[in-house]
């Protein structure tokens, strides 16, 4: 059971620190246009920064199905499925990057 608990702490804090960071770019970029003691630039910047966060974690369910559709494809031994979740999933990222750069 020990081990058991080690392989997921092992697994899970790499993903737990990706998910910190992303609040933590948008605090860094207030802390320094703070300095500027100007309203209207940090308000811009928190602005800018929820809209950051909103994208991120709107294309966050392609990260998430895409890990338990792996893992079962993993499970059943079936590596040509694993394969085929990966381009699927690799092509829907692309043509997402496509329509956000698209709509800048």
């Amino acid at each position: 059971m020990k081990r058991l608990n080690t392989e997921i702490l092992r697994l899970a804090i790499p993903s737990i620190l990706a998910n910190i960071t992303i609040p933590l770019v948008g605090m860094v970029d207030v802390a320094i246009i703070g300095h500027i003691s100007n309203a209207t630039a940090i308000g811009g910047i928190a602005i800018g920064t929820l809209l950051f966060d909103l994208l991120y974690w709107n294309f966050g369910f392609l990260r998430v199905g895409t890990s338990g559709l792996t893992a079962q494809a993993f499970g059943r031994n079936s590596h040509r499925e694993v394969v085929e979740i990966f381009s699927q999933t690799l092509t829907l990222s692309f043509l997402s990057a496509l329509l956000v750069w698209a709509i800048q």
